[in-house]
């Protein structure tokens, strides 16, 4: 569950050094459409098998109808959570083929409230990405997220914590846009150059991320292709076993009400791209 924290919280800008990163990603994979049902390149699991395109590690385009492809290899591999939310495979809205996760919380009490879908991160660099589609606009009061990495408790398995949360803000009631919160120093980040986050229409996000503790740790950010953020020098993990989340996550939105869409999410070694 996330961490609820002040509102009265450092937020600094960050210059957006992605030439180095940028310069070893040229091999982009391109995902399309897809027809219902998985691929001849995929097992109906997510699972990648040999012929499918290099360097996809595990995906999730939900034509399976339901939530297995998260599930895929247990509850050690992913699957979902939730505090006062619900998830479900929806037809609403699709970014290839017919079927979305679609993940509501309401935050009328302003109480914490989750609804996610998760996987174990890599064990070595490796890109995160979906396609995200928002119903509207909301203004958090004090924390939204939706694309985390967090840690299991090496002494109480089964129970987590949030370590490096990527957030919307709406300065202003103006237009959304991501910022990034550091669990372990307490500390909001906004990209130098902040970019509108849509309402109605799908959008992509995407992460790079490398866990090299203690000083080498770096998490890359980009928003429809664009760079957003870059964190490097991120603090040590309780431990190494570490999870990518996703979902609708707040505890006091204007409006209460949010839903969201999550379609096409891959795990790669390699940049996927919009």
């Amino acid at each position: 569950m996330a961490v609820q924290r002040s509102k009265a919280r450092a937020t600094v800008c960050v210059a957006l050094g992605f030439a180095s990163l940028l310069g070893g990603c040229n091999s982009e994979i391109l995902l399309g459409a897809r027809p219902a049902g998985n691929d001849a390149s995929t097992s109906g699991d997510g699972e990648a098998k040999l012929d499918a395109p290099s360097g996809i590690l595990w995906f999730a385009d939900h034509e399976t109808g339901d939530l297995s492809q998260w599930h895929a290899g247990g509850d050690a591999m992913g699957g979902e959570y939730q505090a006062g939310g619900t998830i479900e495979i929806s037809s609403e809205q699709a970014h290839g083929g017919s079927y979305s996760v679609k993940m509501t919380i309401d935050t009328s009490d302003a109480a914490d409230h989750t609804a996610r879908v998760y996987r174990r991160a890599a064990t070595a660099p490796a890109y995160y990405s979906a396609w995200f589609y928002f119903s509207e606009a909301h203004t958090p009061d004090v924390w939204w997220s939706i694309f985390l990495i967090r840690s299991q408790d090496p002494n109480n398995l089964g129970t987590y914590r949030n370590l490096w949360d990527v957030n919307l803000e709406r300065p202003g009631d103006a237009a959304m846009i991501i910022s990034f919160y550091d669990h372990i120093a307490d500390k909001d980040t906004l990209g130098a150059f902040p970019k509108p986050v849509p309402v109605g229409q799908w959008i992509h996000f995407e992460a790079f991320f490398s866990y090299a503790p203690p000083n080498g740790t770096r998490l890359t950010f980009w928003q429809d292709g664009d760079p957003v953020l870059d964190l490097m020098g991120l603090g040590d993990a309780p431990s190494p076993d570490l999870y990518w989340a996703i979902g609708n996550g707040a505890n006091n939105l204007t409006p209460p009400i949010s839903t969201l869409y999550i379609d096409d999410a891959v795990i790669a070694t390699t940049r996927v791209g919009p």
